[in-house]
């Protein structure tokens, strides 16, 4: 009854509980108590040397989040076997188990030694596994999360007031990502003074909002649409020559640097071609 009190109240001096508790003989609210004080140590002896429940001890040591408090635990459970088996047990993840080993006397014989060094073998071989797993899948995580990031660098932005029907079918499929590529807009703002300045980096003529459909990309680079357009039919048509004997020639509306079928196949079905920046890709070619 006393325990719970102690927890929930505030409205009691420590020195005066202690000495109560200390009177009444009340062990486990003096370890409580002692750890309100700081003085872990001396909680940690009443409970090794006078309540004797090793886990108990475990479970305070791990409260306390002290390195040396687990030096002191070995320390003090060294002249009792049964707590050092105990202890090999449970400080698998806390404390290097042969760090234990090594601090035992000699001649110090612990109940079930054999039994109880296979489990902390059984323990480390699964949880060295478990963190195999984990840096797999997070490594996995990794991979697909720059894979979408990658495709979604790779789109086009328009900008206009007027909005054409085939392109409103595009963006209601896309409008799950419109609010992530609004917010790239607002660095592209910043970064748009070292990279076009405010102008289409193909006619170098400065942008006005009213009236002219913009194209940006993520690469910062901004054109009219009109000319790039005309810039994408002209260079698509050198290049078609140059390339007709190819069989899988690229589209110059489309990206290259490998074949996205998902996203050729939404390009497909909504009738749409899917811009490009003329400048990366030409300089990359």
């Amino acid at each position: 009854m006393m325990l719970p009190f102690l927890r929930s109240s505030q409205h009691y001096t420590l020195e005066k509980a202690y000495d109560i508790c200390v009177k009444r003989d009340l062990l486990k609210e003096q370890v409580f108590i002692l750890g309100r004080m700081g003085n872990a140590k001396q909680a940690l002896a009443i409970i090794i040397n006078r309540v004797g429940d090793i886990e108990e001890a475990i479970e305070f040591v791990s409260m306390q989040h002290d390195d040396e408090l687990w030096d002191e635990l070995i320390k003090q459970s060294l002249n009792k076997p049964e707590m050092v088996g105990v202890l090999l047990e449970h400080t698998v993840g806390n404390l290097d188990p042969l760090y234990i080993v090594n601090m035992l006397p000699n001649g110090l014989e612990i109940p079930r030694l054999r039994d109880r060094l296979v489990k902390i073998v059984t323990d480390y071989r699964t949880e060295t596994s478990l963190r195999h797993g984990c840096n797999d899948i997070l490594k996995a995580d990794c991979v697909n999360l720059l894979v979408k990031y990658y495709k979604e660098a790779k789109r086009a932005i328009c900008l206009s007031e007027d909005v054409d029907q085939a392109h409103s079918k595009r963006n209601q499929q896309r409008a799950s990502h419109l609010g992530e590529r609004v917010m790239s807009m607002k660095s592209m703002e910043v970064k748009s003074k070292t990279r076009g300045g405010g102008r289409c980096c193909i006619c170098f003529d400065p942008f006005s909002l009213q009236n002219v459909s913009i194209i940006a990309f993520f690469c910062c680079h901004a054109y009219h649409t009109t000319c790039l357009m005309e810039s994408t039919i002209s260079i698509g048509g050198d290049k078609k020559e140059a390339g007709a004997s190819s069989k899988g020639t690229t589209s110059y509306y489309e990206f290259d640097n490998g074949s996205d079928d998902d996203d050729e196949e939404e390009d497909a079905s909504s009738g749409t071609p899917r811009m490009r920046c003329i400048l990366c890709t030409t300089a990359a070619g």
